[in-house]
């Protein structure tokens, strides 16, 4: 029961201490104060009829006060700490979801059941928002069910029959509320992910030109406000049944306190029942109602985000690549990698055939190529005739259908990933340079990370790429952020530039293997030219790949 709310609590929880503290605190001042409320005022209604005692009165009343106002600021306190408790255990869970997000393996986040799955975890996270209020109004119902219920049966346990009939009537109305949130939750995922990718090309500068040029902000808007009405519809839906089935429960509830108050004034009228008496059963019939109602509604809820925060826990689950250098390696696996940092990267590739799992047909079949130490090698080849994705089989983004791909006779799925990706040094057709400093964005490590050598290593990469005198002009140097994402002084280079700094990238990483996947595509012919110049002589004698479609 609550599997997946409990799992989530275990994430979350090490990310607010205190929280249980308070919670308890906020339980006992929702529960208790009702309590006090129902049985103070008998008292208080009892010494009003019987002796008139004055200062037996003002006591009462005093500690009817101060308790209410003891239980006031219990709530408030309890309420403010754990609104900042949810707001530290959400950032926890998308931290989590983020960080699941990038350790999937790169096969694993292209599929659309994926992305799905991670959308609805975003979005069964949600539930943490409203736990605190749902967890404090459940532990509170139950300490005033406890309370009332021992009040009823110490003065008429008749009453308790009257109390519990319009609440078991109300679960059927609780199972079919809970059965219209499952179904407004599953229905809404696509759409609501279809409206924040909306939002995103709309807010990112990039797709500017396009939109303007191309009349893209009409079909943007329209597109978006067919999403909208679609996710309006389904909530429209889901609240008008919803509020039929919760104003149901609300009829019962009310009707049972109704009945309460006749009878216990008939009996009062009849002289069966003391007016202390009958304000004490119809307070403790009351609360037990509101309290049975509110448990039977907040534990629908609760199961409800159970369900919703499934998907959580099912993409906390998900395979993960494997980063982690292992420490003791098989001997031929050891050898060859000790080969490779050495200079000798021997690639081979046998009979390799790859499909994507939504593809009909391979996109390699059959291929057989080596690729030797020191060689620099050009693949041409049609666009969409699997040149890029040979390169993403070779930095084992995916895994072969059949057939194998050799580094120095060891199969490259043998090596441990964080050691093989040492030896790549690639520059993808669609590479993207992260928005931080320039140093960060070419090193990945932090600027403060940085020695002496490894900046100097960048200077270098830059200039033999034809950017020395770019960086020079600027005035922040390897400081300056890239992109004005992060920092309105951030430099935006031209297409052209933004490629040579990712082939900087490449040439700063030293790695014994580089790939360069359509390098120049984002070039003038004049600096293709110069570029492919610079980059032949970066690479001579290292073992090189190049991958284009012009010949």
């Amino acid at each position: 029961m609550l599997k997946s709310l409990c799992y989530m609590l275990s994430l979350a929880l090490p990310a607010a201490p205190g929280y249980r503290l308070w919670l308890m605190v906020s339980v006992l001042s929702t529960g208790l104060a009702p309590l006090v409320n129902v049985y103070i005022p008998k008292l208080i209604l009892d010494e009003l009829l019987g002796t008139r005692h004055i200062p037996a009165l003002a006591w009462l009343a005093a500690v009817l006060a101060g308790l209410n106002l003891a239980f006031g600021l219990m709530r408030n306190l309890s309420r403010n700490r754990l609104s900042l408790g949810t707001v530290r255990m959400y950032d926890q869970m998308s931290s989590r979801i983020s960080i699941k997000a990038m350790a999937l393996p790169y096969a694993e986040g292209e599929k659309k059941s994926t992305l799905d799955l991670l959308e609805r975890a975003e979005y069964g996270s949600y539930a943490l928002y409203n736990l605190d209020t749902n967890l404090s109004a459940a532990g509170g119902a139950i300490v005033s069910l406890a309370g009332s219920l021992l009040m009823i049966l110490a003065y008429d346990w008749r009453f308790l029959l009257l109390a519990l009939i319009p609440n078991l009537l109300a679960l059927p109305c609780f199972r079919r509320i809970k059965a219209l949130e499952e179904d407004n939750a599953r229905r809404g995922v696509p759409e609501n992910r279809a409206f924040r990718y909306f939002l995103s090309v709309a807010g990112d500068y990039r797709w500017a030109k396009d939109l303007r040029l191309y009349r893209g902000q009409g079909l943007m808007l329209g597109k978006a406000k067919a999403v909208m009405d679609k996710i309006l519809a389904i909530n429209h839906s889901f609240f008008t049944k919803s509020g039929f089935w919760n104003g149901l429960v609300r009829v019962l509830v009310e009707g049972q306190t109704a009945l309460v108050f006749i009878l216990l004034g008939l009996a009062l009228a009849a002289g069966r029942v003391t007016a202390g008496v009958f304000t004490l059963l119809y307070g403790a019939c009351r609360q037990f109602g509101e309290a049975m109602n509110t448990l039977l509604r907040v534990g629908t809820e609760l199961i409800t985000a159970d369900v919703n925060l499934k998907p959580l826990e099912e993409a906390m689950k998900l395979p993960e690549t494997d980063m982690q250098t292992a420490d003791q390696l098989p001997e031929d696996v050891a050898e060859a990698l000790n080969r490779a940092r050495a200079g000798q990267a021997d690639f081979a590739v046998r009979n390799l055939v790859f499909q994507y799992p939504t593809g009909d047909s391979p996109v390699l079949n059959g291929l057989d190529m080596d690729i030797r130490t020191g060689e620099t090698l050009a693949l041409v080849g049609r666009n969409g005739s699997g040149k890029s994705t040979l390169v993403k089989l070779l930095c084992r983004l995916y895994a072969p259908t059949s057939g194998a791909i050799t580094l120095n006779g060891v199969d490259i799925a043998r090596f441990p990933l964080s050691l093989y990706y040492h030896l790549l040094a690639p520059t993808f057709q669609d590479f993207k340079l992260l928005p931080f400093r320039l140093c960060e964005a070419l090193s990945g490590k932090a600027a403060g990370a940085l020695s002496a050598e490894e900046e100097n290593a960048l200077k270098q990469a830059l200039a033999r790429v034809g950017m020395g005198d770019w960086l020079a002009s600027q005035p922040q140097g390897l400081d300056s952020f890239f992109t004005k994402s992060l920092d309105e002084q951030g430099i935006v280079p031209s297409g052209g530039q933004e490629q040579k700094l990712a082939l900087a990238r490449s040439v700063a990483r030293q790695g014994r293997f580089l790939m360069m996947d359509e390098p120049t595509a984002a070039l003038d012919p004049r600096s293709e030219e110069e570029v492919f110049a610079q980059m032949l002589a970066i690479t001579r004698g290292q073992t090189a790949l190049y991958i284009s479609h012009r010949l």
